[in-house]
């Protein structure tokens, strides 16, 4: 068995990662030309995950049973922006939603004509990416009710957006393989992305914290 000195040696070592360290970068597009400040708001998010889909496989008696393999799925990513004094940003997601089904005329525009790439980027201590992932195809499938409340004078407005997307693809300085991989099971070479050609932004100074920016308001008297 290890020992808690083996566990230390490890951990200092192999170093951890928190769970405030990192961003989400949005394409500036033709709906709004300042989606890359959408960085300093993205206050949580769920990392993409992915499930592979089985079917049950018995062969005789009372074998126990195996599940083969049959395909995939991959979860929609839900994002908590905290929002700006002009609200541009919530007005940024309610025209997307309206350019993906327009609301006047229930027309449904073509999903190349609304789509954009979406990267989730988790940064290690030194503020270096680590973890990319490119959520490819995004669009966004719902936007949040807002609760406002009159008692709430001390708590900053924020919405939920919820994505959907074609697939994954995963760029990582950690991979050993040193290989990208799109959809989950296809191999790509050089001509992927590496992490230092995804379009990210990256200094100590824009990793946005909430509880500074609470404090800043309160020191400024804008906030009790």
């Amino acid at each position: 068995m290890k020992s808690l000195n083996d566990f230390k040696s490890h951990i200092n070592a192999k170093g951890i990662v928190s769970q405030n360290r990192f961003d989400v970068t949005i394409p500036n597009n033709l709906i709004w030309a300042e989606t890359q400040n959408l960085i300093f708001r993205c206050q949580s998010l769920n990392i993409p995950g992915a499930q592979i889909l089985t079917s049950d496989f018995k062969l005789y008696g009372a074998q126990p049973i195996v599940k083969i393999p049959n395909g995939r799925t991959v979860d929609e990513v839900q994002m908590t922006f905290l929002t700006r004094g002009d609200m541009a940003d919530k007005y940024f997601f309610d025209s997307w939603l309206d350019r993906i089904v327009d609301f006047s005329t229930n027309t449904v525009s073509y999903y190349d004509d609304i789509k954009l790439d979406i990267f989730v980027n988790v940064y290690n201590y030194n503020n270096e990416p680590i973890y990319t992932v490119k959520m490819v195809g995004s669009i966004p499938n719902r936007v949040e009710m807002i609760q406002v409340n009159w008692e709430d004078y001390d708590r900053l407005l924020t919405y939920t957006v919820n994505f959907s997307y074609e697939s994954l693809e995963y760029i990582t300085n950690s991979n050993k393989t040193k290989q990208s991989f799109k959809h989950l099971d296809k191999k790509h070479g050089n001509s992927d992305p590496t992490p230092s050609q995804v379009p990210i932004i990256s200094s100590s100074n824009n990793i946005f914290n909430t509880e500074d920016a609470i404090q800043n308001l309160r020191n400024s008297g804008r906030l009790p």
